[in-house]
């Protein structure tokens, strides 16, 4: 047990070490921990060279735990359990009372659910103030994080983060035609790139993740496409389709939940879709307020809350792949 009382640095190892143990899997582990599998697998070999064992068996196709793993796997989860239990006995019922959190957002960044991810932070943290930057720019908002102005920023993912940021992925949706509801293409079940040959495009900025997506889409199809007008933002991109002036490449959710003149057509090339992600610097679960909003968001995407104080890890700041 003395092993076990050690740093908080060994802390973190034991959180990483049960992770891995619960997933089978450093993969899924390290996007659970918010860190890079290389860093999760640093992790483990510096918690087994402490310890002077082995604590998994690694093949090829999974990893298990030794005799030796699952002894320390029991004594980490009464340890990490009783962690809890003692920060809980010292933390006021708010903790977050009078704090802020400045959090930035593309104006489709989170989608419709950051609308909902901040009625339900408020809800648990009445105390709590947000300050909300809205950019149309994904490098802008990036910088901001970076250069410690925004505590999170809701964004597409990038093709390349920033060194020093970490990217998460949120969630996934395939892009689809978003035209006027008397476009030739309306009627249909679901088109292809070669369908849109001719059309007029609306799309963002050349430098934008979402545009650079949809070139290379069009290149891989050996399509040269007209783009006819370029915009900063999806909601006055779409605004433009409802006038007529083009057809655009949009998330499906934003482009369903637009005015009544827009009809969306799916694509057939389902390997085209939009990705939002989760800017943050690595360790940065050390905030109270950026813990707190990664617990809303986790549990929103379907993992455990009890994950949340695992998320970031000092030495973790990997590159990330999709709309300004």
């Amino acid at each position: 047990m003395h092993l076990l009382m050690g740093t908080m640095m060994e802390l973190r190892h034991l959180e990483h070490f049960v992770t891995v143990a619960d997933e089978a899997n450093f993969t899924r582990a390290a996007e659970r921990l918010f860190i890079t599998q290389s860093g999760l697998s640093s992790s483990i070999k510096a918690l087994e060279r402490e310890l002077g064992a082995s604590l998994f068996e690694r093949t090829t196709r999974r990893i298990k735990l030794t005799a030796e793993g699952r002894r320390l796997y029991e004594a980490s989860a009464q340890v990490l359990k009783a962690v809890e239990i003692a920060r809980q006995s010292v933390s006021p019922a708010d903790s977050l009372s009078q704090h802020t959190l400045r959090v930035g957002s593309v104006p489709a960044g989170a989608g419709v659910e950051l609308a909902q991810w901040m009625r339900k932070l408020y809800r648990q943290h009445p105390g709590l103030s947000v300050e909300l930057t809205v950019r149309a720019r994904i490098s802008e908002l990036l910088d901001m994080v970076l250069n410690d102005q925004l505590d999170a920023a809701f964004v597409t993912m990038p093709e390349r983060a920033p060194t020093g940021l970490l990217c998460q992925p949120l969630a996934t949706h395939p892009m689809i035609l978003a035209c006027h509801r008397d476009h030739r293409l309306a009627g249909e079940v679901s088109v292809s790139l070669q369908d849109l040959a001719d059309e007029d495009f609306v799309d963002f900025a050349d430098d934008s993740p979402t545009r650079l997506a949809n070139n290379r889409a069009f290149e891989l199809a050996g399509i040269t496409r007209h783009v006819r007008l370029t915009c900063d933002e999806i909601q006055m991109a779409l605004e433009l389709v409802a006038a007529g002036v083009g057809v655009a490449l949009a998330p499906r959710p934003l482009a369903q939940a637009s005015r009544a003149h827009i009809v969306s057509v799916p694509l057939r090339e389902e390997s085209l879709v939009w990705t939002s992600a989760l800017a943050i610097k690595p360790g940065a679960r050390r905030s109270p307020v950026v813990s707190a909003l990664l617990q809303i968001v986790s549990a929103s995407e379907g993992r455990p809350n009890d994950d949340l104080h695992r998320q970031m890890d000092d030495t973790s700041a990997p590159t990330a792949g999709g709309l300004p």
